[in-house]
């Protein structure tokens, strides 16, 4: 979740999907799917997606470009390095705040921006000039000092969704449509946020404020085992 979580940047600035793998195997969706491109990153290291998928891959007649650190963190600083100039970032934390992270994934997708992970206390990545950096998250999840270091815009709830909501007024007011996915899942939300990038991604439960969605259209990415309300 970590390493797609740093793709989401990537895959807007490249108009490219993001395809969940195995690790040692693709399964016949992504394969497919696959098929019809020419290149392919792989994000993460051997220990997430071993050499045998990135070889299945290549044995197809299809370029592939590895982008992996010896951590998250590490991979994280890989992708944004492939961005180049950006001038938005996403500073999260990538061991406990992926749902925080994860209301940010569309947005980075949108902008070309890198999400930054961290272990949520200290931060390794430089500070770049003419950046605007964003914490998504509370102080629980992500140190102040982080913020500090940054000079960031802190975009933060009690809880997941109230964080997303935060994230979908910031860069999605003015969006008539919106998408939806499971929030207690995530996966749904990662693998729709290239798509989503210029609506928007609402993370959904059964106890979810869901005022947001109200007279929006949307879009149900995946399946859920519960009834929205769209207007409370």
């Amino acid at each position: 979740m970590s390493d797609g979580l740093s793709a989401s940047g990537l895959a807007g600035k490249e108009n490219g999907a993001i395809l969940l793998t195995k690790k040692d195997s693709i399964p016949k969706a992504t394969m497919d799917r696959i098929k019809k491109v020419k290149k392919v990153y792989i994000i993460g290291g051997e220990a997430a997606i071993s050499q045998k998928v990135a070889n299945e891959i290549t044995a197809a007649g299809i370029k592939v470009e590895r982008l992996g650190g010896k951590d998250r963190v590490e991979t994280s600083k890989l992708v944004a390095e492939k961005l180049g100039n950006y001038k938005e970032a996403f500073v999260v934390n990538g061991f406990k705040g992926e749902a925080d992270a994860m209301s940010a994934s569309a947005a980075a997708a949108r902008y070309g921006s890198p999400i930054l992970l961290t272990n949520g206390k200290t931060s390794n990545h430089d500070k770049k000039s003419g950046v605007e950096y964003y914490v998504i998250g509370g102080n629980s999840v992500v140190d102040k000092s982080i913020a500090d270091k940054y000079e960031a815009e802190v975009l933060a709830g009690k809880d997941r969704y109230a964080t997303n909501r935060e994230v979908i007024a910031e860069f999605y007011s003015n969006s008539d449509k919106l998408y939806l996915a499971n929030g207690d899942t995530l996966v749904d939300a990662l693998t729709a946020s290239p798509l989503a990038k210029n609506e928007g991604i609402a993370l959904v439960n059964k106890k979810s404020d869901n005022s947001i969605l109200k007279d929006k259209h949307t879009v149900q990415v995946g399946g859920m085992n519960f009834e929205i309300e769209f207007e409370k």
